[in-house]
C-alpha cells in the first residue's frame, strides 16, 4: 500500500504546525496520485488505487476531525468540508471501480491546498518570485512517502486558483487548516 494511516497519526504527534501538516500530508498523496497515473498501463491501476485509497484515509481522518465540537472552523465551513469529504470517498470508489481516474481528486486536494497554503513572506530579488512559490514540476520515481519537493510542487503549481478556499467568508477571513 502507498501509504497508511499510521504514518498520519505518527506525523500528527510531532510538533507540526496542523495546517503545515495537512498541506504536507495532501501534497504527498496528491504527488501519489500523479506518479500513478503517469504508470504504463500496466502498473497503472495498481498504483491509482493504493493512491486513492490512501487519499481516502487522509480524507476519513480529516473528516472526523472536521466533527468534533473542539474544531474551531465555522460550523458552514466545517459542513462544506465534510461534504467534500463525502464526496472524495465516493470518487475512490469510483477509482477503484475502473470508472474513472485520479484526476478529479488531484484537483480537489490541489484546491483545498491552495488554502492551506502559508501566504507569501517576500519577494526572491533575483527571480522576482515570492518567497514561498514552489518549484518547477518535474517527474520522480521516489515513494510517496518520500515525495521530493518536485513532485509537490507538480501536486500544487504556483499560482493555481484558489477557488474560494482559504479565502474571505462572510466577510471574515478563515485560515484553512482543518483544525484551526
Amino acid at each position: 500500500m502507498v501509504g497508511n494511516y499510521g504514518a498520519y497519526q505518527r506525523a500528527n504527534s510531532v510538533t507540526e504546525n496542523p495546517r503545515a501538516l495537512e498541506y504536507r500530508l495532501l501534497g504527498m498523496v496528491t504527488a501519489a496520485m500523479i506518479e500513478a497515473e503517469k504508470k504504463p498501463d500496466a502498473a497503472r491501476f495498481p498504483a491509482r488505487v493504493d493512491a486513492a485509497y490512501w487519499n481516502k484515509q487522509i480524507w476519513d481522518h480529516l473528516m472526523v476531525d472536521l466533527t468534533h465540537d473542539e474544531n474551531k472552523l465555522p460550523k458552514e465551513l466545517r459542513v462544506s468540508l465534510v461534504n467534500i469529504g463525502v464526496w472524495v470517498n465516493k470518487e475512490v470508489r469510483s477509482v477503484m471501480d475502473r470508472k474513472t481516474d485520479c484526476s478529479t481528486l488531484i484537483e480537489i486536494n490541489q484546491i483545498i491546498m491552495q488554502g492551506l497554503k502559508p501566504p507569501a513572506t517576500g519577494v526572491d530579488d533575483e527571480k522576482g518570485a515570492t518567497a514561498s512559490s514552489m518549484p518547477a514540476p518535474t517527474s520522480s520515481s521516489a515513494s510517496p512517502q518520500q515525495m521530493p519537493e518536485e513532485a509537490l510542487a507538480a501536486a500544487v503549481p504556483a499560482n493555481t486558483p484558489i477557488r474560494g478556499y482559504g479565502t474571505s467568508q462572510g466577510g471574515k477571513a478563515y485560515g484553512m487548516s482543518i483544525r484551526s
